[in-house]
């Protein structure tokens, strides 16, 4: 069981989200900076509208709950 998860919810629409699970806060963190660079890029690049999509890092607490953390690893 991973202790990490992204979760990306883009506003374009319909209520899509992406989740992923990892091992590691630092790996749950670079994956959600790529998402946020790939859909800063893509709307630079006029290729999708700008939305206010929503990212966060989530790590499973001791009740098996996912809270949202900071980038210290601190509950928000």
């Amino acid at each position: 069981m991973s202790n990490y998860k992204v979760l990306f919810i883009p506003c374009m629409g319909k209520r899509a989200k992406f989740e992923a699970e990892f091992e590691t806060h630092a790996e749950a963190d670079i994956a959600l900076n790529a998402i946020a660079d790939y859909t800063a890029m893509l709307h630079a690049s006029m290729l999708m509208p700008d939305h206010s999509n929503m990212g966060a890092v989530l790590k499973l607490d001791d009740d098996g709950l996912w809270v949202e953390i900071d980038g210290d690893g601190n509950e928000i």
